[in-house]
């Protein structure tokens, strides 16, 4: 997780370079972006004891999530946003691990209320949920989560014209067996548009 940190400021600031001297998107454009969101929240679906008599739990709503879509302007204020991501977290064992995964899909619209600061809202359905263990984490065994269609509230914040860092509100829910489960979460993020 460290080493996911230090990259993304690492390309963020090289981002933030080459972005100063490049121009805003042109209305009616459709254009790629890519991001990666660390979030945490929701309910406990696992408690993993280490040998050390330390302790770690995976929440529904925990996790980094890499995500990539495409964004389409209709005006200079206006926009409307859709993305692919993957979105996982994991235990930190040597000989096994407990595994949170699922593969959100959202559509947001967004609006520009400054030059510097967007806000949106939108729809998210996080497929494929799965907790997953494996050697020492195997008790936890392997599990598929159906999901209900979620609310994304997010505020943004330009750095430049294809640079910006997001701070997410996400409300879903999954079932599994019967049983409800809050998946909420809040993350930071940052997002990079080409």
């Amino acid at each position: 997780m460290k080493k996911i940190v230090a990259f993304s400021l690492v390309a963020l600031a090289a981002s933030i370079a080459q972005a100063q001297t490049q121009a805003a998107p042109a209305v009616g454009s459709t254009h790629f972006f890519v991001g990666l969101d660390a979030g945490s929240g929701g309910d406990t679906l696992a408690n993993v004891a280490y040998t050390n008599g330390s302790k770690q739990s995976i929440k529904a709503g925990d996790g980094v999530q890499f995500k990539g879509g495409i964004e389409y302007r209709f005006s200079p204020s206006v926009a409307m946003r859709s993305s692919l991501g993957y979105q996982y977290y994991t235990t930190h064992a040597n000989n096994g691990a407990v595994t949170f995964s699922r593969w959100p899909l959202e559509v947001i619209g967004l609006w520009s209320a400054t030059e510097k600061v967007r806000l949106g809202a939108g729809v998210r359905k996080a497929t494929s949920a799965k907790l997953e263990g494996s050697g020492a984490g195997s008790s936890v065994g392997n599990s598929s989560f159906d999901s209900k269609v979620g609310v994304v509230l997010e505020a943004e914040y330009l750095l430049t014209p294809h640079a910006g860092i997001t701070l997410r509100s996400v409300n879903e829910k999954y079932t599994y067996q019967g049983s409800n489960i809050d998946g909420s979460h809040i993350a930071l993020g940052f997002n990079w548009y080409f």
